[in-house]
């Protein structure tokens, strides 16, 4: 079976997961200044739905979350939507433009960003840490035993992370 998806929108790098309903769930980019950016779905018997964003929102990778919800980055920050379709954005100033989301094994969701990782807590909680010479996170996956793999994909190399125990380097905010 295939679904053919209307081509207005095209798929960035991390922008597609299966979710807690079964679904495909993806980040959709708008091609033209016109077009509309959004978070899609492709259900087991091939329905596509999509939600749009804010113009501008420029989703990217997207993962399930601990809570039953996708959640997405964004620019500015991280997306939330339920498989009902509700949207709710958490913005994330100090965190340039996030690239991928991972559900961590600690119910946290973590992120990178060009030079930092980032773990948004369920409180709302917010820390970020630089990542000594990276250049470009554009990946991560939690590795058993605590810490992360990331992928740097300007210096090619995969970096190994672990937080720090104690205060972040970059601060933390709560919301």
């Amino acid at each position: 079976m295939m679904a053919v998806l209307p081509g207005a929108f095209r798929f960035p790098e991390n922008s597609i997961t299966s979710g807690p309903d079964q679904a495909v769930w993806f980040s959709q980019v708008g091609k033209d200044e016109g077009s509309p950016d959004g978070i899609g779905r492709v259900s087991l018997d091939g329905v596509y739905t999509s939600w749009p964003l804010p113009p501008g929102t420029a989703p990217r990778g997207i993962t399930a979350g601990p809570d039953g919800a996708l959640w997405f980055t964004q620019r500015g920050g991280i997306g939330r939507i339920t498989v009902r379709g509700e949207v709710a954005s958490f913005p994330i100033p100090q965190a340039e433009r996030p690239s991928c989301v991972v559900a961590g094994p600690d119910g946290a969701l973590w992120f990178t960003t060009a030079a930092k990782v980032g773990r948004l807590a369920p409180s709302g909680e917010v820390t970020l840490w630089s990542v000594p010479d990276a250049e470009q996170l554009s990946a991560l996956v939690a590795v058993p035993g605590g810490g992360f793999w990331l992928a740097d994909s300007k210096a090619d190399v995969v970096r190994r992370f672990s937080p720090p125990r104690g205060q972040p380097t970059d601060g933390t905010r709560r919301r």
